[in-house]
């Protein structure tokens, strides 16, 4: 399944992807944003495989976003079962440092969210983010989310949990 938006096209990862996904498990200013984690080339490895055995195994994963024109990947985004919240499914976005502040985020959240609601049929998706990440926060607040809680993800991180609910995007568009 391919998603296309104003700038950007989505395509499922594939093998030849360890370089994006290696580029992003080894920056240290996008960890930052996330786990505060660098990996090896081997943990990349097998968080791309984990990429692709998400979508055979749940119908859902991350889509790699490449401009339109100049097919250039920006980021990743994409639904997977939250592990933070049993049962439910969240939104995941990232985007490469010299991306940021040109509003892929926003682009890709928003087209994937579209998909959950429009192709899969969801009622609702959640979101997670660092709580002192305010650029993440405020993508999720301009497609529609709403802050739910603070908690802990993983029992270890502090966090911020965010909910869209099908309803509330109907009734914003109209």
């Amino acid at each position: 399944m391919t998603i296309v938006s104003a700038r950007l096209r989505g395509r499922r990862p594939e093998r030849d992807d360890i370089d994006y996904r290696f580029e992003i498990d080894s920056d240290p200013d996008v960890q930052r944003t996330l786990f505060g984690k660098l990996s090896t080339r081997n943990q990349s490895e097998s968080r791309l495989q984990k990429w692709i055995d998400d979508w055979q195994a749940f119908g859902i994963g991350f889509w790699l976003f490449a401009g339109i024109d100049d097919g250039i990947v920006a980021g990743h985004a994409g639904l997977f079962p939250s592990r933070q919240i049993p049962g439910r499914v969240e939104l995941g976005y990232t985007v490469k440092p010299k991306f940021w502040g040109m509003g892929y985020a926003t682009e890709m959240a928003r087209a994937v969210i579209a998909v959950a609601f429009n192709e899969l049929g969801l009622e609702s998706v959640v979101a997670n983010a660092m709580p002192e990440n305010v650029a993440s926060r405020r993508v999720l607040e301009r497609v529609g989310f709403s802050f739910v809680r603070d908690s802990l993800y993983d029992a270890t991180f502090t966090n911020v949990e965010y909910q869209i609910k099908r309803r509330d995007v109907r009734r914003a568009a109209s």
